[in-house]
């Protein structure tokens, strides 16, 4: 990609190969859901193989979410002097890593060791990947591509809570989905090698001279209300979605509404299904009618009254009424967050620093 390709961007064109990026972010972000979402449907298994109990086994979870708090601010600062390529190579990679750890682990500890490790992918690519797309689409197209690669976290999600029961139940054992895990992060990882290109130095800067001396950054307007406002929305955000719908609602619908695992894990993927295709709607309309903000209140607000009655059913019809409801809501609310992050920080080459903080919320 040349600089004249990437000027273009700011005019209204975005380069044919912008899509090809796409295509290789996407499917390299991919990876984290596929490892993010192998265990909560067998939860119960692990709770008797390893001693887990109700109050704790939530940590296979957190423990992966844990070291995303801790890498948000660092991987925009990492991905700012190695590049975005060499960081996503090393978010692929910790996650083939941790799954080899997993699939070994003797006690619960080293399993959730593993499981830290793996969690690195998801600190890194909830930071980088948008910030990857950002000197490749024009503002015309970058909420529709925002918005397809928004469907990354349900779509592993849709994949997981359907494929993780089918292959505990054929093979008796959960070492097989930890192996599939770690096979597909392999198999992405050569994908995006030969995919991937990073844009050249100063490409995300349009004006910006090369030889002229850098900038200090003035972080006064980086870090503006508006990027805390959002990144304090997205927290309560991912509270009800990744938080409590994602973690736990296969279990709750094992444990307390007793359906078996494959049933439970088809009910969370039909929300996911449902979010994956409000991805991509949310990301046109929201490029359509020009405004991410309204939508994203239009989507918490959905969301609200769609885990009421998913969480609250006293049927099955009532329960399907929630799924459908939190599913469209939620995509409105986490495409249109991520999209409006280039336009609340104007300075593009500080794009990484309001990603890190939807990475930290």
């Amino acid at each position: 990609m040349t600089t004249e390709a990437v000027k273009t961007t700011d005019q209204g064109q975005t380069p044919k190969y912008a899509w090809v990026i796409l295509f290789a972010v996407f499917f390299a972000s991919f990876v984290v859901p596929v490892n993010f979402f192998k265990v909560p449907v067998i939860f119960p298994v692990f709770m008797e193989e390893f001693g887990f109990s109700p109050d704790n086994i939530g940590w296979m979870m957190s423990m992966f979410t844990f070291i995303s708090i801790v890498l948000a601010f660092p991987a925009a600062g990492l991905a700012r002097k190695f590049g975005y390529r060499k960081v996503a190579v090393v978010g692929i990679g910790a996650c083939i890593a941790g799954g080899l750890i997993g699939v070994f682990a003797p006690n619960a500890g080293v399993l959730l060791a593993g499981r830290f490790l793996e969690g690195l992918a998801q600190g890194f690519f909830g930071v980088i990947a948008p910030a990857m797309l950002v000197p490749w689409f024009s503002r015309r197209h970058f909420g529709l591509a925002v918005g397809i690669w928004g469907i990354w976290m349900p779509a592993g999600g849709a994949l997981m809570q359907n494929l993780t029961p089918w292959l505990y139940n054929t093979t008796g054992t959960w070492q097989s989905i930890y192996w599939f895990a770690i096979i597909f992060s392999a198999i992405i990882l050569v994908v995006f090698l030969l995919l991937y290109r990073e844009a050249p130095a100063g490409a995300q800067v349009v004006d910006e001279d090369a030889d002229a001396p850098r900038q200090k950054t003035n972080w006064g307007k980086v870090f503006s209300l508006s990027l805390i406002m959002a990144g304090v929305m997205f927290t309560i955000f991912n509270l009800a979605g990744n938080g409590t719908i994602n973690t736990f609602l296969p279990t709750f619908l094992q444990m307390d509404k007793g359906l078996d695992n494959q049933t439970s894990g088809f009910v969370n993927s039909v929300f996911t299904i449902i979010a994956i295709l409000g991805n991509a709607a949310a990301g046109f309309i929201s490029d359509r009618l020009g405004t991410r903000k309204w939508l994203i209140v239009a989507g918490l607000i959905g969301m609200m009254i769609g885990e009421w009655l998913m969480f609250d059913f006293i049927s099955t019809a009532t329960m399907w009424t929630g799924v459908v409801i939190t599913g469209v809501f939620q995509a409105f609310a986490s495409t249109c967050t991520s999209a409006s992050i280039p336009e609340i920080i104007t300075d593009k080459k500080n794009v990484g620093w309001g990603m890190a903080m939807l990475g930290f919320a």
